[in-house]
């Protein structure tokens, strides 16, 4: 989303009107999304950026706990795409 919002800004037809958005979404990966004691993105979280409750049976229990395991774990692979997008918002267009 970074990377199209970078891209629909340098649009000269397209007046700016995503610049809001595309700061908005810098804001969320930076000051949201970031994991910043894992030291990257995580893989998956819920809507709010909170770690995701680990469901460990088909009923959705939690395996007998009184609070629920998370999984919260970061990869390079969340790593990668993040960086994707935020370098492609310091370059304005991927080509």
């Amino acid at each position: 989303m970074i990377q199209t919002f970078s891209v629909a800004h340098t649009i000269p037809q397209l007046e700016g009107r995503y610049h809001y958005d595309l700061l908005l979404l810098l804001d969320v990966s930076l000051n949201e999304a970031y994991f910043a004691h894992g030291h990257g993105f995580a893989y998956e979280t819920r809507f709010d950026f909170s770690p995701r409750p680990a469901v460990v049976n088909i009923t959705g229990q939690f395996n007998g706990a009184d609070r629920p395991p998370y999984l919260l774990w970061v990869t390079s692979e969340a790593i990668g795409i993040a960086l994707e997008g935020l370098l492609a918002a310091l370059c304005g267009t991927p080509w």
